[in-house]
């Protein structure tokens, strides 16, 4: 009753068993290209009605998806921080790997985090850019495969990532 979730949830699983039954071998630039065109603004029947990258457009995104996050705090903590130790955060080195449309990056940064976010997309890196932009917080977002990223070995003090390991090609 809580989650709008389920929705794509059952599409995608029902999206990856039609790939699989049809012998369709996904590659890497096909989960680009869907994620390029299909971004994660939990907008599931096109019914924000702003400009993407927009402020209103960004807000809703964020109000969808921490509605949709209820329980990874307690009541009325900062989102997330069930999840996400933001008081050891202040002047670390964090990386988010998957940063789809910036909502944690944004938290990641507010925490004072010396934060870098990849993503497989220029869609998602553009938005989560915008967001921090309009937030006044700094981040290094780039486009970066996750199976190789371009960073060495050891870099972060914290690394953090939402739903990415299993959409892995």
């Amino acid at each position: 009753p809580r989650s709008t979730l389920f929705p794509y949830t059952t599409l995608f699983r029902s999206l990856r068993a039609r790939h699989y039954h049809a012998g369709v071998n996904r590659t890497q630039a096909d989960v680009r290209r869907w994620w390029t065109d299909n971004p994660m603004t939990y907008d599931w029947h096109g019914e924000i009605g702003y400009e993407p990258g927009s402020p209103e457009h960004l807000a809703e995104v964020e109000r969808r998806f921490l509605d949709e996050a209820w329980f990874a705090q307690a009541p009325g903590a900062e989102p997330f921080s069930g999840l996400i130790p933001y008081a050891e955060l202040a002047g670390k080195d964090v990386l988010e790997i998957g940063c789809g449309s910036g909502v944690h990056a944004k938290l990641l940064a507010r925490a004072g985090a010396r934060l870098s976010a990849v993503d497989l997309t220029p869609t998602a890196v553009a938005l989560t850019t915008r967001r921090l932009e309009l937030a006044s917080l700094a981040a290094d977002v780039r486009e970066a495969d996750a199976e190789r990223l371009p960073y060495a070995d050891a870099s972060f003090d914290f690394v953090w990532s939402w739903g990415e390991i299993g959409r892995a090609a």
